[in-house]
């Protein structure tokens, strides 16, 4: 059966991108880039030519001859260029360098319009899809059921576009919102307690430390500690993992040849075309955010506070 081909259109440019989107979208069978459109004309006009793509002089003449989009840089112009594509219905990847600087008063008017058109806006959370994190979620939900404490160590620094994308990944393993912050006064180690509980009755809690890195890995939880309620995992990155179970302990290197970026794409692209899979959307994004803003607020006060 022949796939079916989505054109998408590529809304800013910038380091990086050219490349990144580029190999990705090659690996991508069913989606193929049409048109760029950058505020700065000359380097879209660049980014087009790179991309072996079309330039759009028009950002809303972009979305009418797409099918969707992939933003990678907004500039000034903020959260509009997907409030747009929200209005017009195209369904848009967020890349991790635009959500990441974007405030909760805009995310909150883009959830809005998101809502309001029923339209897709999917962040590019990407430690979702690493493989030791997707064998995690299998162990959790059988042998080893639910999470009980976790230490990280964090291979990035506070207030980087990796801190809110790791704490997108906490909620995401516990299944469990995050109801209270503690940090340090560097910032450097937090304390994240959830409304899931323990079979204690106590909140299940992540202690994270941060760790300046240089080269940043890909996958920057680099060594992850999990308690869970009958036995315990540990992550050292993307794709080794081992576990154990009354004394026996197994571990598993997850080779594959697709990387987290490359099903963060095809599950995108099966949405476009129709599929009913599962994918982050902008209220994710929000409460990553509260997140990051309640470590700050705790970070500055040296009190608990509340996302």
């Amino acid at each position: 059966m022949a796939v079916s081909e989505v054109k998408l259109g590529l809304i800013g440019t910038g380091a990086g991108t050219t490349g990144s989107v580029s190999d990705a979208l090659k690996r991508q069978p069913r989606l193929r880039l049409i048109e760029v459109y950058d505020a700065c004309i000359a380097a879209a006009q660049t980014e087009a030519q790179q991309l072996e793509a079309a330039y759009s002089p028009s950002l809303d003449g972009l979305l009418r001859r797409t099918s969707g989009v992939i933003v990678a840089n907004v500039k000034w112009m903020g959260a509009e260029p997907l409030v747009r594509a929200a209005g017009l219905q195209r369904p848009a990847l967020i890349l991790a360098p635009v959500f990441c600087r974007f405030t909760q008063v805009e995310l909150r008017r883009l959830q809005h319009f998101a809502e309001l058109t029923r339209t897709l806006m999917m962040p590019e959370l990407t430690y979702r899809w690493a493989r030791s994190t997707l064998r995690l979620r299998e162990l959790t939900a059988t042998k080893l059921q639910g999470i009980e404490q976790m230490e990280i160590v964090c291979r990035c620094e506070p207030d980087s576009n990796e801190e809110l994308m790791i704490y997108d990944w906490c909620s995401n393993v516990v299944q469990s919102e995050c109801l209270q912050v503690r940090a340090n006064s560097t910032g450097g180690e937090v304390r994240l307690q959830y409304r899931r509980l323990q079979q204690s009755g106590n909140p299940v809690s992540i202690f994270l430390r941060f760790e300046k890195s240089d080269p940043l890995p890909a996958f920057p939880i680099l060594d992850a500690q999990i308690t869970c309620r009958t036995g315990s995992v540990r992550i050292s990155g993307e794709v080794d993992l081992s576990w154990q179970i009354t004394g026996n302990e197994q571990s598993e290197c997850l080779r594959s040849d697709r990387t987290p970026g490359d099903l963060m794409y095809d599950l995108f692209g099966r949405r476009l075309v129709g599929g009913v899979v599962p994918v982050p959307d902008v209220t994710d994004l929000i409460r990553a955010t509260a997140v990051r803003d309640a470590r700050r607020t705790s970070q500055a006060t040296q009190t608990d506070a509340i996302p």
